[in-house]
């Protein structure tokens, strides 16, 4: 197996109004993919996004009312824990999982995984149990609050620095708000290349070209952290960068045991 290699999981998708995605996109429905990934390291392998809670499987009310408008798409198949198994992996390998941010769609680990430690961005944190009225419906505290669960919060990461996981340069977090307070994106330098996972940052392509806006908390923050992403892709010249839930680019990735190197 390779020591520094990604593997794409499959969470499921998430069923809802265009404009769920695209600012003022209109109520055209739309199917997004929701992805996650292993990145594997000889220290501990490490888990970015997660997807959708366990319970989404079998009960379609699970989530409060407000997320009527959303279908969403899974089995129990798509958790994050059998996805981790499905790309060949035993789940106590996992020594970190990167808690992006604290979405509905996102926090499916929570509660599973407790042998690892989570790592999510104090602003997130902080905004989750203290949203305002107009977003608090996407920060599912039923979910995030359960009990005996290993959290390291970045406090000290912010627009102008990276937190580097292991300290070799090989995998790194970058604070990317806009989209959420805490969100965070991360760079891999894979044994043979080198990839950018933009997390909800950067939604689809056309988020990345700016050609449409995201959902956004914070839309001029959203713009800030898209222009930040798209220099160290120029300055580091990464070979490939996987956006948030965009459904072609998704489509076209390998998944599971065929990993990137």
């Amino acid at each position: 197996m390779a020591d520094h290699a990604l593997h794409v999981l499959d969470c499921g998708s998430l069923t809802f109004p265009r404009a769920g995605i695209y600012f003022n996109g209109g109520e055209e429905i739309i199917t997004v993919p929701i992805p996650a990934y292993v990145i594997t390291h000889p220290e501990g392998n490490v888990v970015y996004d997660t997807g959708f809670p366990l319970e989404c499987a079998t009960d379609p009310q699970h989530f409060d009312e407000a997320l009527a408008s959303y279908g969403v798409n899974m089995t129990r198949e798509n958790h994050i824990v059998e996805q981790v198994k499905a790309a060949g992996f035993d789940p106590d390998s996992i020594r970190y999982v990167v808690q992006t941010h604290l979405h509905f769609d996102h926090v499916g680990a929570i509660g599973h995984l407790k042998d690892s430690e989570f790592l999510v961005h104090r602003a997130d944190w902080d905004y989750a149990h203290n949203a305002d009225w107009f977003i608090h419906f996407a920060y599912p505290l039923q979910d995030i609050d359960r009990p005996g669960m290993n959290w390291t919060f970045l406090d000290d990461l912010t627009t102008d620095n990276v937190y580097d996981v292991y300290g070799d340069g090989r995998i790194r977090l970058l604070l990317s708000p806009g989209h959420s307070p805490g969100m965070l994106s991360l760079i891999a330098n894979l044994d043979e290349s080198s990839v950018m996972l933009t997390g909800d940052a950067v939604v689809t392509i056309d988020h990345w070209r700016d050609e449409a806006l995201p959902f956004f908390l914070d839309a001029p923050a959203c713009a800030r952290s898209t222009a930040r992403l798209r220099k160290f892709q120029d300055e580091e010249g990464i070979d490939m960068v996987l956006f948030g839930h965009d459904a072609e680019q998704y489509a076209g990735l390998k998944k599971h045991t065929d990993a990137y190197h």
